[in-house]
């Protein structure tokens, strides 16, 4: 968006959310993407904003979504009666109010563009034991001021934000009475999303030799405050039953801040159209995590029946309460660095090749600034033929070949590489209620007797990097390969057919080891009573 990586920096799934208005044109790449993009495997999606100009141009628009106008399906109920999905209190409402205006503040030299595009989201909902109201507030903006120096110079400046804010009300409920109690706790604020700024730079530095640069940053924050203190509690002796009224079960914060800068070099020659460039991405990951509850009632507690050689030391089918704590601390980053280099040269009156390479190369850290992924040499070819079949432009033949490596995302630094602390407890049952489910105390925890054993770790600081990554880890990549035909069919229209196949060459998965090592164990009859079930590494499966 304006040359800024604005992909979402947690997952690298989609986009951050942007003011459609705002945009002026798309252009949608699903194959023979150029060297100049990275970063992704099919496609890519490239957006450029509206700028003002020497005309004054205002508007608005208005738009309501009513919930009287909305279908939803029936409720869902687990084998027991018990429901498991719940729609009898659902309802949703969406306003949303669009204002614009553009022109010149200097004429010929300095413009604007500028957008405001509130929104406002409410709606309800139920689940077992507790109804929630939920109202959110979006103030999204957008703004954009170009400064053209004189004819071969010019700088422009662009924001947005899509900040989002929200109160969620949370009351007692009974599903089967369908009947709505007293609030739980107070209104819990909560907030998520960010702002973009970017700084742009175009240059003619001779007829023949121009440069582009960008630079900025995207953030996306989440916060969400907790109504109530009372932790989370649950049944699932017999289906899966929610005992607390609880507001939320855990508690997270979190920042992402990515920052980039790119410079991107035209040089025009007789035959050829030289481009190369330098691209550069640090994230920020600052991210909390951990369980509602106030002192010994902090955690997830369920309610369970003991398997065979269970870990809690709990006889063999006899119930039992379990308490995990578990709590994740991050502040590391992930960094790429990529150069590229494109030829586009037209070998004859007919045929145009282009032929280009990038070159990358990422990280990822943990919290002390060790890396468990740190991979270079990542070269990827790009390569194109369009052969003009009539001479006039009107019907044309391709086909592309490329390489496209992909980054390990930042959600990684998350799940791998946090410092994380987790531990077990395991209590007798106490004092039962008439369904023979564990009364709860007043601080939101179930009544419970005895520990049943010393408390058990998972987890203490920071991992490894050698045990969060294969140490021979190589990147993820996929082979493109494209043939097609275009056909002009109107002055303002063309048809066409294209082909498209790709190879997934190599693969970076967070897999399961447990049940290989297990196995393993097995053979060489050590006994696993570690009770982790889980160990995730990432690795080339396959």
């Amino acid at each position: 968006f304006n040359g800024l990586n604005v992909t979402s920096i947690r997952t690298g799934l989609g986009s951050i959310r942007l003011p459609w208005e705002a945009i002026s044109q798309t252009q949608v790449k699903t194959g023979g993407v150029s060297p100049e993009f990275g970063g992704a495997l099919g496609g890519i999606v490239n957006a450029v904003s509206k700028s003002g100009d020497n005309d004054f141009n205002f508007g608005a628009e208005v738009r309501w979504d009513p919930d009287s106008l909305r279908s939803q399906h029936d409720s869902i109920y687990q084998e027991n009666g018990t429901i498991s999905t719940n729609t009898q209190q659902s309802s949703y409402d969406f306003k949303e109010l669009q204002l614009w205006a553009s022109g010149a503040i200097i004429e010929d030299t300095l413009f604007f563009y500028g957008l405001f595009a509130p929104r406002r989201e409410e709606s309800t909902g139920a689940g077992q034991t507790t109804y929630s109201d939920f109202e959110r507030d979006e103030d999204r903006w957008f703004t954009k001021v170009d400064w053209f120096i004189n004819e071969d110079h010019s700088v422009g400046f662009s924001a947005m934000n899509n900040k989002r804010t929200w109160t969620d009300k949370t009351f007692a409920y009974n599903w089967q009475e369908n009947v709505i109690g007293e609030q739980q706790g107070v209104n819990a604020p909560g907030e998520d999303g960010g702002k973009v700024y970017s700084l742009n730079y175009n240059g003619y530095l001779t007829d023949t030799f121009s440069v582009s640069a960008v630079v900025g940053r995207v953030t996306e924050n989440v916060e969400n405050v907790v109504a109530s203190p009372k932790p989370g509690v649950w049944d699932e002796r017999d289906g899966f039953v929610t005992l607390s009224q609880h507001t939320n079960s855990s508690v997270t914060e979190q920042e992402f801040t990515r920052d980039q800068a790119r410079i991107d070099f035209n040089w025009d020659l007789d035959m050829h159209s030289i481009q190369f460039g330098i691209d550069y991405t640090n994230v920020k990951v600052d991210y909390f995590e951990g369980q509602n509850g106030i002192g010994d009632a902090e955690g997830w507690w369920t309610v369970k029946t003991a398997g065979e050689n269970d870990v809690s030391g709990a006889s063999l089918g006899s119930d039992f309460i379990e308490r995990r704590v578990r709590s994740r601390e991050v502040d590391s980053d992930t960094t790429s660095l990529a150069f590229y280099i494109n030829d586009s040269w037209q070998a004859t009156d007919s045929l145009v090749l282009n032929m280009g390479l990038r070159y990358s190369q990422f990280e990822n850290t943990v919290s002390d600034g060790r890396a468990f992924v740190d991979i270079d040499n990542q070269i990827a070819p790009r390569l194109q033929a369009i052969y003009d079949v009539s001479g006039d432009g009107s019907a044309k033949i391709f086909a592309t070949y490329g390489r496209y490596f992909q980054p390990v995302s930042a959600n990684m630094n998350i799940t791998q590489g946090s410092a994380s602390i987790e531990w077990f407890e395991y209590f007798e049952l106490d004092e039962l209620d008439a369904n023979g489910a564990p009364t709860l105390m007043a601080d939101g925890s179930p009544s419970r007797g005895d520990m049943l054993r010393d408390r058990r770790w998972r987890q203490r600081g920071i991992t490894e990097p050698g045990l969060i990554a294969s140490s021979s880890l190589k990147p993820m990549y996929s082979d493109e390969f494209t043939i097609g035909y275009q056909q002009e069919v109107f002055d303002t229209m063309s048809a066409g057919v294209r082909a498209i196949y790709r190879d997934l060459g190599r693969s970076v998965e967070d897999t399961d080891v447990g049940p290989v090592l297990a196995k393993k164990l097995a053979e060489m009859g050590i006994t696993d009573n570690v009770g982790q079930g889980s160990y995730y590494v990432l690795n080339n499966p396959g």
